[in-house]
């Protein structure tokens, strides 16, 4: 895996954690 690609996802991950919180 790419460093963007593992970059991608970590903030991928952060967003959805964020988004779970506000619901």
């Amino acid at each position: 895996m790419t460093i963007a690609c593992s970059i991608a996802k970590f903030l991928c991950s952060r967003n959805l954690l964020a988004s779970n919180q506000l619901l």
